[in-house]
């Protein structure tokens, strides 16, 4: 079946249908592969329990969202590359952040995005979105916490980055 979330009615559904599937294969090939591709295929894992975290925060507890998010960090560990890392730590600190820890989760931001930064200046697009993710995330969680100021430099920062030139 092929459709994308933006072309399907039931969306949600879709995507619940296939994420057992796809979590086991991505375990599976994490588990068999060796040297670079195990660490990609953790990479992989990592989106793909972070995919599941995104699934499952409409429908389920808090514990199973703080699972899949901690599974996500977990492959990223495994990974050991500083985009899985900082993707995870942006699924982990939504996590944080919805269950009222916004110290936690913006520390969290700010470090993952402290593990990208120095990487920025020669970064693929997919490094810079994330590091302005991860900034965005930091401006909304200070904003959700009062810190106005905070709030609005991480706000600025994403804003630079999206318009650092290619």
């Amino acid at each position: 079946m092929s459709c994308s979330a933006n072309q399907s009615p039931q969306h949600r559904t879709d995507v619940g249908r296939v994420l057992p599937r796809l979590v086991t294969d991505a375990r599976v090939a994490a588990r068999i592969a060796d040297g670079q591709d195990r660490r990609a295929a953790s990479a992989v894992l990592a989106d793909v329990y972070a995919l599941v975290q995104h699934e499952v925060v409409w429908a389920s507890e808090a514990e199973l969202n703080w699972t899949a998010a901690d599974r996500a960090m977990s492959a990223a560990q495994d990974a050991d590359t500083p985009s899985a890392l900082a993707g995870a730590a942006w699924t982990l600190g939504m996590v944080q952040r919805s269950c009222g820890d916004t110290d936690g989760a913006l520390t969290l931001a700010r470090d993952a995005a402290g593990l990208l930064e120095p990487r920025l200046e020669d970064a693929d697009d997919e490094t810079r979105a994330l590091y302005g993710a991860l900034q965005l995330h930091a401006a909304t969680t200070a904003a959700r916490a009062g810190r106005e100021g905070d709030a609005w430099r991480h706000r600025d920062a994403a804003s630079a980055t999206a318009a650092r030139p290619t």
